[in-house]
């Protein structure tokens, strides 16, 4: 009497390879399992978690899934259109009025947030970008406004008019964790924010005596 073979299945382990055939029937192994599907499962299981992350993304961008990331450390959610720029829903939405609008276009940086602790200009940084980020505004930047960058400024009494100096000042401290003794090469290729009145070199000057405080911090 002869007896039919079962189907020749594939063991996968959790990890998604293919540990050998075995007989569906008897469970014996079933030798010949070509090298060629553990290639297969890889391919399959690599395109099924892109699609994951792919989808993610798109659903993020379409606003159709839930953002929810920091702001100064609280907890902001924001369900509405992905592509809305960073900068109006930190004006509108949570009403933090520190960090302004100035071009629209990423170009003068009076927009400057810190995000991930480096600067970004918001009004061009789509907020589907920040899932799961920490956002710090002029506000954030420290408890009572005595962060280096913050004293130096007004130990140089370096604004003028002031509307671009809550980028500026976001820039410069992002430039000083970078560079903490930094050039006036340095601080003319890094703070490209744009000051229409023109106190760049005020601005040099508390970047360098701002140095010199943190490096007074740093001695204590």
């Amino acid at each position: 009497m002869s007896t039919d073979a079962g189907e020749s299945l594939c063991t996968v382990s959790n990890s998604g390879l293919c540990l050998g055939k075995r007989d569906s029937r008897t469970s014996a192994p079933v030798h010949g399992c070509a090298p060629s599907h553990n290639r297969l499962l890889r391919t399959l299981r690599q395109r099924r978690c892109q699609t994951t992350r792919t989808d993610k993304k798109t659903l993020l961008q379409r606003g159709e899934a839930v953002i929810r990331f920091k702001i100064n450390g609280s907890a902001v959610e924001h369900d509405g259109d992905g592509d809305e720029p960073l900068l109006w829903v930190i004006r509108q939405r949570v009403g933090l009025k520190g960090t302004k609008y100035g071009c629209g276009a990423g170009l003068c940086g009076a927009c400057t947030v810190h995000v991930d602790g480096r600067a970004k200009r918001s009004c061009m940084l789509p907020v589907s970008q920040l899932d799961g980020r920490a956002v710090t505004t002029i506000e954030g930047l420290s408890a009572n406004g005595d962060h280096p960058v913050q004293r130096a400024w007004l130990e140089i009494d370096v604004p003028q008019c002031g509307y671009c100096q809550a980028g500026q000042i976001m820039t410069a401290a992002d430039l000083l964790e970078r560079i903490p003794n930094p050039s006036d090469d340095d601080i003319d290729r890094l703070q490209t924010n744009i000051c229409r009145c023109g106190t760049y070199w005020r601005i040099r000057k508390a970047i360098h005596r701002a140095a010199d405080l943190i490096g007074q911090e740093d001695d204590r």
